[in-house]
């Protein structure tokens, strides 16, 4: 959800899996997490995640995971993502990754991603379904709605599209709709500060309404970001990697040594 506030820059994003090698054979699909967004038009963007990932294995079990949920995938390009990382055949860092390699594009690039993510999705789920209907039933609602954020810089503007993708199981197939967001667009008026929210927000929505109309900066994206792994510990955990972009390129502000 996008809301525009008369304040200042950042925009925090969410988690994204890499996957422990030795563990990946065993895990069939990966989910989670929460994010955070704020964009400052032609000023800055910042970007926030927390490090829990959820994996289930084909057997139903439950493994919990520390992933890099902000990647870079350009030279001052980045992606996070919330719901359905990845599967036993693909996985939304391939996707994407390849995608914006293929279209070089930040514009081009978010309209191949949508078509190919719309499909791995309905795939992904609908192999799910067949395989495992137990974990299915168990885990759709979790997975039913999920979100690409495709962020940076290119030729001296900054960019923030927003992809969000609606999952119904439908008795034949899985539909996915998808809603874009951008920013500079209509989603992000000049002079408006924008700050959205995904993924598990339950804390984030909490911290926004004890808040608002404080200034956005580095403590308080901290603070909610905390508010997030207390809200739903279950879905959202530490450490949380921030990430700041401007006009002069990209600069971690905490990260994971892993994820720098």
């Amino acid at each position: 959800m996008f809301r525009r506030i008369g304040v200042l820059i950042f925009a925090a994003a969410m988690l994204w899996p890499g996957g422990k090698m030795g563990l990946a054979a065993e895990i069939e699909h990966r989910f989670g997490t929460a994010i955070l967004s704020v964009v400052v038009p032609d000023e800055q963007i910042a970007v926030a995640a927390d490090s829990k990932a959820i994996g289930i294995t084909a057997a139903g079990e439950q493994k919990i995971l520390s992933e890099c949920k902000v990647r870079r995938i350009g030279e001052n390009v980045f992606f996070s993502a919330t719901g359905l990382w990845s599967s036993q055949n693909s996985s939304l860092t391939t996707i994407i990754g390849g995608s914006f390699q293929e279209a070089r594009k930040a514009r081009e690039a978010i309209l191949l991603i949508e078509k190919r993510v719309q499909s791995y999705l309905a795939q992904a789920l609908a192999n799910v379904r067949a395989r495992s209907p137990e974990s299915f039933r168990k885990w759709f609602d979790y997975l039913r709605r999920s979100s690409i954020i495709l962020f940076g810089l290119q030729n001296g503007s900054l960019f923030l599209y927003t992809s969000e993708f609606a999952l119904t199981d439908g008795p034949e197939r899985i539909h996915v709709e998808v809603t874009r967001y951008e920013c500079p667009g209509s989603s992000c008026p000049s002079g408006h500060t924008t700050l959205a929210f995904y993924g598990h927000t339950k804390g984030l929505d909490e911290y926004f309404r004890k808040r608002r109309g404080s200034e956005i900066d580095m403590a308080w994206i901290r603070n909610a970001m905390e508010w997030a792994i207390r809200a739903e510990p279950q879905f959202v955990g530490p450490p949380v990697d921030i990430l700041r972009i401007n006009k002069t390129g990209a600069r971690w502000v905490q990260a994971k040594a892993e994820c720098r």
